[in-house]
Protein backbone atom coordinates (compact mmCIF):
# COMPACT_ATOMS: atom_id res chain seq x y z
CA UNK A 1 0.00 0.00 0.00
CA UNK A 2 2.86 2.19 0.86
CA UNK A 3 4.09 2.17 -2.57
CA UNK A 4 0.83 2.28 -3.96
CA UNK A 5 0.61 5.35 -2.71
CA UNK A 6 4.17 6.79 -3.16
CA UNK A 7 2.94 6.27 -7.24
CA UNK A 8 0.36 7.29 -7.14
CA UNK A 9 1.84 11.25 -5.61
CA UNK A 10 4.56 10.95 -8.29
CA UNK A 11 2.22 9.68 -11.15
CA UNK A 12 0.19 12.86 -10.06
CA UNK A 13 2.63 15.45 -10.14
CA UNK A 14 4.06 14.39 -13.50
CA UNK A 15 0.41 14.44 -14.98
CA UNK A 16 -0.09 17.97 -13.09
CA UNK A 17 3.27 19.18 -14.91
CA UNK A 18 2.48 17.63 -18.83
CA UNK A 19 -1.60 18.36 -18.12
CA UNK A 20 -0.08 22.25 -17.53
CA UNK A 21 2.43 22.46 -20.30
CA UNK A 22 0.22 20.79 -22.87
CA UNK A 23 1.26 21.10 -26.75
CA UNK A 24 3.26 18.92 -28.35
CA UNK A 25 4.64 17.52 -24.48
CA UNK A 26 1.19 16.44 -24.21
CA UNK A 27 1.03 14.84 -27.08
CA UNK A 28 3.62 13.20 -27.29
CA UNK A 29 3.52 11.70 -23.25
CA UNK A 30 -0.04 10.22 -24.25
CA UNK A 31 1.42 8.87 -27.46
CA UNK A 32 4.15 7.18 -25.33
CA UNK A 33 1.54 5.76 -22.92
CA UNK A 34 -0.57 4.63 -25.57
CA UNK A 35 2.63 2.29 -27.03
CA UNK A 36 3.07 0.93 -24.22
CA UNK A 37 -0.88 -0.15 -23.55
CA UNK A 38 -0.15 -1.61 -27.43
CA UNK A 39 2.95 -3.66 -26.44
CA UNK A 40 1.24 -5.04 -22.97
CA UNK A 41 -2.50 -6.06 -24.97
CA UNK A 42 -0.31 -7.93 -27.70
CA UNK A 43 1.23 -9.49 -24.75
CA UNK A 44 -1.24 -10.65 -23.28
CA UNK A 45 -3.02 -12.25 -26.38
CA UNK A 46 0.83 -13.44 -27.17
CA UNK A 47 -0.08 -15.60 -23.80
CA UNK A 48 -2.67 -17.61 -25.14
CA UNK A 49 -0.61 -18.04 -28.66
CA UNK A 50 -2.77 -15.45 -30.23
CA UNK A 51 -1.14 -13.48 -32.77
CA UNK A 52 -1.98 -9.46 -32.72
CA UNK A 53 -0.15 -7.62 -35.26
CA UNK A 54 2.83 -6.02 -32.49
CA UNK A 55 4.63 -3.67 -35.37
CA UNK A 56 1.96 -2.53 -37.43
CA UNK A 57 -0.10 -1.76 -34.42
CA UNK A 58 2.66 0.27 -33.39
CA UNK A 59 2.67 1.95 -36.41
CA UNK A 60 -1.01 2.42 -36.64
CA UNK A 61 -1.63 3.83 -33.00
CA UNK A 62 1.12 6.54 -33.51
CA UNK A 63 -0.31 7.61 -36.87
CA UNK A 64 -3.52 7.85 -34.98
CA UNK A 65 -2.18 10.24 -32.45
CA UNK A 66 -0.34 12.11 -34.67
CA UNK A 67 -3.24 12.56 -36.93
CA UNK A 68 -5.39 13.38 -33.48
CA UNK A 69 -2.93 16.00 -32.66
CA UNK A 70 -2.40 17.68 -36.52
CA UNK A 71 -5.60 16.93 -38.44
CA UNK A 72 -7.86 16.63 -35.64
CA UNK A 73 -11.69 14.41 -36.60
CA UNK A 74 -10.92 14.48 -39.96
CA UNK A 75 -7.41 12.71 -39.41
CA UNK A 76 -8.78 10.63 -37.35
CA UNK A 77 -11.15 9.05 -39.05
CA UNK A 78 -9.01 8.49 -41.80
CA UNK A 79 -6.68 6.71 -39.92
CA UNK A 80 -9.27 4.41 -38.09
CA UNK A 81 -9.87 3.72 -41.35
CA UNK A 82 -7.15 2.85 -43.14
CA UNK A 83 -5.38 0.82 -40.26
CA UNK A 84 -8.60 -1.28 -39.70
CA UNK A 85 -8.47 -2.43 -43.15
CA UNK A 86 -4.31 -3.09 -43.06
CA UNK A 87 -5.05 -4.97 -39.51
CA UNK A 88 -7.79 -7.16 -41.61
CA UNK A 89 -5.35 -7.96 -44.12
CA UNK A 90 -3.10 -9.82 -41.85
CA UNK A 91 -5.35 -12.50 -42.21
CA UNK A 92 -4.60 -12.57 -45.75
CA UNK A 93 -0.78 -12.19 -46.02
CA UNK A 94 -0.53 -13.65 -42.26
CA UNK A 95 -2.51 -16.48 -42.50
CA UNK A 96 -0.52 -19.09 -40.66
CA UNK A 97 0.83 -16.77 -37.91
CA UNK A 98 -2.54 -14.33 -37.51
CA UNK A 99 -5.43 -16.24 -38.68
CA UNK A 100 -9.03 -14.08 -38.85
CA UNK A 101 -9.27 -14.45 -35.07
CA UNK A 102 -6.07 -12.39 -34.44
CA UNK A 103 -6.79 -9.91 -37.13
CA UNK A 104 -9.90 -9.04 -35.22
CA UNK A 105 -8.02 -9.01 -31.55
CA UNK A 106 -5.67 -6.56 -33.56
CA UNK A 107 -8.13 -4.01 -34.38
CA UNK A 108 -10.06 -4.19 -31.13
CA UNK A 109 -6.89 -3.44 -29.54
CA UNK A 110 -6.67 -0.43 -32.27
CA UNK A 111 -9.86 1.14 -31.70
CA UNK A 112 -9.47 0.18 -28.17
CA UNK A 113 -6.63 1.60 -27.26
CA UNK A 114 -5.99 4.21 -30.22
CA UNK A 115 -9.22 6.00 -30.23
CA UNK A 116 -9.49 6.54 -26.76
CA UNK A 117 -5.97 7.81 -25.97
CA UNK A 118 -7.09 9.99 -28.78
CA UNK A 119 -9.58 11.41 -26.95
CA UNK A 120 -7.64 12.34 -23.99
CA UNK A 121 -5.54 14.64 -26.49
CA UNK A 122 -8.67 16.00 -27.77
CA UNK A 123 -10.08 16.44 -24.93
CA UNK A 124 -7.02 18.13 -23.76
CA UNK A 125 -7.37 21.00 -26.37
CA UNK A 126 -11.32 21.37 -26.39
CA UNK A 127 -12.10 24.83 -26.88
CA UNK A 128 -8.36 26.29 -25.70
CA UNK A 129 -9.56 29.90 -26.33
CA UNK A 130 -12.35 29.97 -23.34
CA UNK A 131 -10.51 30.97 -20.26
CA UNK A 132 -11.69 29.28 -16.33
CA UNK A 133 -10.38 31.81 -13.66
CA UNK A 134 -9.41 29.48 -10.60
CA UNK A 135 -7.64 30.65 -7.66
CA UNK A 136 -4.77 28.71 -8.78
CA UNK A 137 -4.72 30.72 -11.73
CA UNK A 138 -6.43 30.48 -15.24
CA UNK A 139 -7.43 27.16 -16.97
CA UNK A 140 -8.94 26.91 -20.13
CA UNK A 141 -12.19 24.48 -20.96
CA UNK A 142 -9.72 21.86 -22.00
CA UNK A 143 -7.39 21.52 -18.93
CA UNK A 144 -10.98 21.98 -16.60
CA UNK A 145 -12.24 19.28 -17.52
CA UNK A 146 -9.46 16.44 -18.19
CA UNK A 147 -9.01 17.06 -14.95
CA UNK A 148 -12.65 16.81 -13.91
CA UNK A 149 -11.77 13.40 -15.87
CA UNK A 150 -8.80 12.47 -13.78
CA UNK A 151 -9.84 13.29 -10.51
CA UNK A 152 -13.27 11.15 -10.98
CA UNK A 153 -11.48 8.59 -12.21
CA UNK A 154 -9.19 8.61 -8.98
CA UNK A 155 -11.47 9.35 -6.76
CA UNK A 156 -14.34 6.71 -8.11
CA UNK A 157 -11.32 3.90 -7.85
CA UNK A 158 -10.33 5.16 -4.36
CA UNK A 159 -14.14 5.65 -2.84
CA UNK A 160 -14.62 2.16 -4.29
CA UNK A 161 -11.73 0.43 -3.13
CA UNK A 162 -12.58 1.49 0.93
CA UNK A 163 -16.31 1.07 0.87
CA UNK A 164 -15.33 -2.15 -0.68
CA UNK A 165 -13.28 -3.29 2.30
CA UNK A 166 -15.34 -1.27 4.80
CA UNK A 167 -18.90 -3.08 3.90
CA UNK A 168 -18.33 -4.78 0.60
CA UNK A 169 -20.00 -8.33 0.58
CA UNK A 170 -22.30 -8.91 -2.37
CA UNK A 171 -19.99 -9.42 -5.73
CA UNK A 172 -20.44 -6.97 -8.26
CA UNK A 173 -19.05 -9.64 -10.95
CA UNK A 174 -17.63 -13.04 -9.49
CA UNK A 175 -16.01 -14.69 -12.90
CA UNK A 176 -14.32 -11.38 -14.21
CA UNK A 177 -13.59 -9.64 -11.07
CA UNK A 178 -13.87 -10.93 -7.68
CA UNK A 179 -12.61 -8.57 -5.04
CA UNK A 180 -15.03 -5.83 -6.41
CA UNK A 181 -18.60 -5.53 -5.06
CA UNK A 182 -21.74 -3.74 -5.73
CA UNK A 183 -21.32 -2.08 -2.18
CA UNK A 184 -17.71 -0.34 -3.13
CA UNK A 185 -19.39 0.82 -6.64
CA UNK A 186 -21.86 2.70 -4.57
CA UNK A 187 -19.66 4.47 -2.74
CA UNK A 188 -17.69 5.20 -5.67
CA UNK A 189 -20.22 6.21 -7.14
CA UNK A 190 -21.38 8.81 -4.27
CA UNK A 191 -18.02 9.71 -3.48
CA UNK A 192 -17.39 10.46 -7.00
CA UNK A 193 -20.31 12.74 -7.87
CA UNK A 194 -19.87 14.43 -4.07
CA UNK A 195 -16.60 15.40 -5.30
CA UNK A 196 -17.24 15.95 -8.81
CA UNK A 197 -19.87 18.61 -7.90
CA UNK A 198 -17.52 20.32 -5.68
CA UNK A 199 -14.87 21.44 -8.03
CA UNK A 200 -16.74 21.59 -10.93
CA UNK A 201 -19.00 23.53 -9.30
CA UNK A 202 -17.37 25.76 -6.67
CA UNK A 203 -13.57 25.81 -8.33
CA UNK A 204 -14.45 25.88 -11.67
CA UNK A 205 -17.76 27.88 -11.90
CA UNK A 206 -19.33 24.94 -14.15
CA UNK A 207 -23.14 24.50 -13.84
CA UNK A 208 -24.90 23.49 -11.25
CA UNK A 209 -26.78 20.64 -12.05
CA UNK A 210 -24.46 19.19 -14.81
CA UNK A 211 -21.31 18.35 -12.39
CA UNK A 212 -23.75 15.63 -10.65
CA UNK A 213 -24.33 13.95 -13.92
CA UNK A 214 -21.15 14.44 -15.13
CA UNK A 215 -20.31 12.83 -11.13
CA UNK A 216 -22.40 9.52 -11.97
CA UNK A 217 -21.42 9.50 -15.47
CA UNK A 218 -17.34 8.79 -15.11
CA UNK A 219 -18.08 6.25 -11.71
CA UNK A 220 -20.46 4.39 -13.95
CA UNK A 221 -17.99 4.17 -17.04
CA UNK A 222 -14.67 4.04 -15.11
CA UNK A 223 -16.26 0.50 -12.95
CA UNK A 224 -17.40 -0.53 -16.99
CA UNK A 225 -13.74 0.30 -18.55
CA UNK A 226 -12.25 -1.49 -15.17
CA UNK A 227 -13.89 -4.46 -16.00
CA UNK A 228 -13.16 -4.71 -19.51
CA UNK A 229 -9.83 -4.76 -18.77
CA UNK A 230 -10.44 -7.58 -15.92
CA UNK A 231 -11.86 -9.46 -18.66
CA UNK A 232 -9.49 -9.10 -21.05
CA UNK A 233 -6.99 -10.38 -18.21
CA UNK A 234 -9.04 -13.12 -17.40
CA UNK A 235 -9.50 -14.43 -21.12
CA UNK A 236 -5.82 -13.99 -21.71
CA UNK A 237 -4.77 -15.36 -18.08
CA UNK A 238 -2.27 -12.73 -16.94
CA UNK A 239 -2.10 -11.13 -13.40
CA UNK A 240 -1.39 -7.62 -14.64
CA UNK A 241 -1.11 -6.33 -18.21
CA UNK A 242 2.60 -5.02 -17.07
CA UNK A 243 4.94 -4.18 -14.10
CA UNK A 244 5.65 -0.66 -15.46
CA UNK A 245 3.99 1.46 -12.18
CA UNK A 246 5.27 0.46 -9.01
CA UNK A 247 2.34 -1.13 -6.99
CA UNK A 248 -0.02 -0.17 -10.25
CA UNK A 249 0.94 -2.75 -12.95
CA UNK A 250 1.27 -1.76 -16.41
CA UNK A 251 -0.76 1.07 -18.28
CA UNK A 252 -3.34 -0.79 -19.38
CA UNK A 253 -4.16 -1.70 -15.70
CA UNK A 254 -3.65 1.90 -14.35
CA UNK A 255 -5.56 3.70 -17.17
CA UNK A 256 -8.19 1.39 -17.64
CA UNK A 257 -10.91 3.73 -16.41
CA UNK A 258 -9.61 6.60 -18.17
CA UNK A 259 -9.86 4.39 -21.49
CA UNK A 260 -13.53 4.60 -20.69
CA UNK A 261 -14.02 7.98 -19.22
CA UNK A 262 -12.13 10.09 -21.62
CA UNK A 263 -14.15 9.88 -24.60
CA UNK A 264 -17.56 10.06 -22.41
CA UNK A 265 -16.49 13.20 -21.08
CA UNK A 266 -15.11 14.45 -24.33
CA UNK A 267 -18.87 14.13 -25.67
CA UNK A 268 -20.18 15.48 -22.70
CA UNK A 269 -18.20 18.81 -22.71
CA UNK A 270 -19.43 18.89 -26.64
CA UNK A 271 -22.75 17.99 -25.92
CA UNK A 272 -24.03 19.77 -23.07
CA UNK A 273 -21.56 23.00 -23.39
CA UNK A 274 -21.18 23.62 -19.94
Amino acid sequence: MKQRIITGVVGILVAAFIINVGGAVFAAAVTILALIAWKEYAAAFLNIDLHVSPKLGFILVTALLGATYFCGLPGIVGTVMLGTLLLLLGSVFSFEKTGFQGAGISVAGFVYIGLAFSHLIMLRFFAPEIQIETIFGNFTRGEAFIWLMFIGTWASDSFAYFAGKAVGTTKLSEDISPNKTIEGFIGGLIGTTVVIFVIGHFFFGFHLYFMPLLGVILAIFGALGDLVESALKRHTGIKDSGNLIPGHGGVLDRFDSVLFNAPIVYYFALGFGV
